[in-house]
């Protein structure tokens, strides 16, 4: 994660395709929510970029667009990764 760019780096370590439909990427501090997009998925090794701020762009699959408002630019923002049954699946720091 690079607060300063606004930009969260997310990879499938795992050897399956996980199709992320229904999760979301949480903004511990302003309680802000990115859901993937329908019938998004990320295959075994691949990475997905979500980026936030005036610097913003989407490139899918590899980079999606969250906002260009400012999200990360915080000190010590969490963030927490959600599957589409609300379970946490990693966090950050």
């Amino acid at each position: 994660m690079d607060l300063q760019a606004e930009v969260v780096i997310i990879a499938n370590l795992g050897g399956a395709p996980q199709d992320m439909s229904g999760w979301t990427l949480l903004s511990v501090q302003g309680n802000q929510r990115f859901a993937f997009p329908p019938g998004f998925v990320l295959n075994p090794g691949a990475t997905v970029r979500v980026t936030s701020g005036p610097n913003a762009y989407a490139n899918p699959p590899a980079v999606l667009r969250w906002t260009t408002q400012y999200i990360w630019n915080n000190d010590g923002d969490p963030a927490v990764l959600y599957d589409s049954q609300a379970r946490e699946v990693s966090r950050f720091p």
